[in-house]
């Protein structure tokens, strides 16, 4: 069942997605190979992912995150614990 963004990150994920897959209506429960993508894909993700949101985490994230919904997730964390460490908040923990 389609079930749009609610939160930045999920429609900025969203957007990356259609420019990656050429669809118009994703949703946060879409898988990313069910719908189209593949690995080469995934690695172009990684890319858009690190300019946009200022991380880059490996490409396996994309197997085990393949949701917009599990991907949105976990982008969140990461850029929060960036944001932590840089602020000098979180010096222990910088990788789930």
């Amino acid at each position: 069942d389609y079930l749009a963004p609610s939160t930045q990150i999920e429609h900025q994920l969203v957007d990356i997605w259609k420019t990656l897959l050429d669809i118009e209506e994703i949703g946060v429960h879409d898988n990313f190979f069910s719908i189209g993508g593949h690995s080469l894909l995934a690695i172009q993700m990684i890319s858009m992912i690190k300019s946009i949101f200022h991380i880059e985490p490996p490409v396996k994230i994309i197997f085990t995150y393949s949701t917009i919904e599990q991907l949105a997730k976990f982008i969140d964390i990461l850029t929060s614990r960036r944001q932590n460490i840089e602020n000098g908040e979180d010096v222990e923990t910088t990788y789930l």
